[in-house]
């Protein structure tokens, strides 16, 4: 059943932060440990495409300490309640966005609709963020679309220079949860708006790049070539 539509502003007491970095798309160099040298026993190159990989079965390495998993992500945290949404949004030039969320914490899979005055593109640099009190973690699907659906109209919203707003059109506006997290990505906006709408260009830039170097390896392949090394773990090192 559909709200009342509501005009709500960020503005809450408990503090949102993004966790982690705000992505402006560039290319993160892999950082990797000094490899021991190895006794190859095999080797064979295959060709794929434009990419010449080599396979090397080389003997086994004592292994000092368990292989383990690492990310520069920070870790959830257990101490508060996290939060997870799925966000689909469309932006509409000089109207507006409608965005719809969906919570995927189990439960019913109630969806929530505003209208907001942000361009949502600007927030697909991060997607985790948090107060002291709750923590939320979503996943942004944005498109940009020249007209409104058949029937549709927007509500009038206030200019983004006085702030970040929202009016909610759809959904429980009773759920704590639901309604926190719109409040905290429009608080976080009026916050951190130019490194958004910064890194927003910057991704979009990288982009293009990205896009003319794709185009430029199809024209001119590049054969790429990789190494691979691999042994079989011994026993020993499977018991650890």
């Amino acid at each position: 059943m559909c709200c009342l539509g509501v005009l709500s502003s960020a503005q809450g007491q408990d503090s949102n932060e993004i966790t982690g970095k705000i992505d402006n798309g560039s290319k993160r160099e892999a950082v990797s440990a000094p490899l021991p040298s190895y006794r190859i026993l095999s080797t064979v190159t295959k060709a794929r495409k434009n990419r010449e990989i080599t396979f090397r079965q080389v003997e086994a390495p004592e292994i000092q300490e368990p292989l383990r998993w690492s990310s520069s992500e920070q870790p959830i945290e257990a101490d508060k309640p996290n939060h997870s949404f799925v966000v689909s949004s469309v932006t509409y030039p000089g109207r507006g966005t409608k965005v719809r969320w969906w919570s995927t914490n189990g439960g019913e899979k109630v969806f929530y609709e505003c209208w907001s005055n942000i361009d949502w593109k600007n927030l697909g640099g991060f997607h985790r963020y948090g107060s002291d009190s709750q923590s939320f973690i979503f996943m942004l699907f944005h498109q940009v679309a020249a007209e409104l659906e058949e029937g549709e109209t927007s509500p009038v919203l206030p200019n983004l220079a006085n702030g970040a707003r929202y009016m909610v059109t759809a959904g429980d506006e009773t759920n704590d949860a639901a309604m926190d997290f719109i409040e905290g990505l429009h608080e976080i906006y009026d916050l951190r708006k130019q490194d958004l709408e910064t890194a927003a260009v910057q991704r979009q830039v990288a982009a293009e790049n990205l896009r003319i170097e794709k185009m430029r390896d199809a024209q001119a392949p590049v054969v790429k070539k990789l190494e691979v090394n691999f042994w079989p773990l011994t026993p020993e090192q499977k018991a650890r």
